[in-house]
């Protein structure tokens, strides 16, 4: 499945998340991730996870009763 979530810069991007009976299995990288940066633009202190948060949301309100959250690979410190 895929959602439309605020990316790390705080442009929106599309993020992808598994969702297999009530599990669904989301990765942060999906919405807030190093590649949704422009070629050498890092900005650690200033990028949000908050595409994460709406991500964790899109799956509740697809019926996701358990969440397995990877953390790995964001744009933010």
């Amino acid at each position: 499945r895929e959602a439309r979530v605020t990316g790390p810069l705080g442009d929106p991007v599309t993020a992808a998340y598994a969702l297999r009976g009530s599990t669904a299995v989301v990765e942060m990288a999906e919405a807030s991730g190093l590649q949704h940066l422009p070629d050498g633009v890092f900005a650690p202190l200033t990028a949000t996870t908050y595409g994460s948060g709406e991500l964790l949301l899109a799956a509740l309100e697809a019926g996701a009763t358990t969440i397995v959250f990877g953390v790995g690979g964001s744009a933010t410190t």
